[in-house]
């Protein structure tokens, strides 16, 4: 799956439509308040990838983003952006 948050905010707006008194898009609206009033859970991994065109500034960025740890998976050993 993509965008699990995506699954489990329908899932929510759909239970809470089922038990009545609110329409699915009144529904969506509510869990995205609540989403955005509690924040969004930080994943411990996350798995990025970079433009089909990198230049420095792109390395950069991707490079500089990690918290702990970065993996880089590459063709070549040396990466040389554009």
């Amino acid at each position: 799956m993509y965008r699990p948050e995506i699954m489990r905010t329908t899932r929510q707006a759909l239970n809470l439509t089922a038990q009545g008194g609110v329409t699915f898009h009144e529904a969506t609206l509510r869990i995205r308040d609540q989403n955005r009033h509690l924040g969004r859970p930080v994943s411990r991994r996350a798995v990025g990838s970079t433009l089909d065109q990198m230049d420095a500034n792109h390395l950069y960025v991707a490079l500089t983003r990690g918290a702990r740890q970065q993996i880089v998976c590459s063709q070549t050993p040396v990466l040389n952006p554009a």
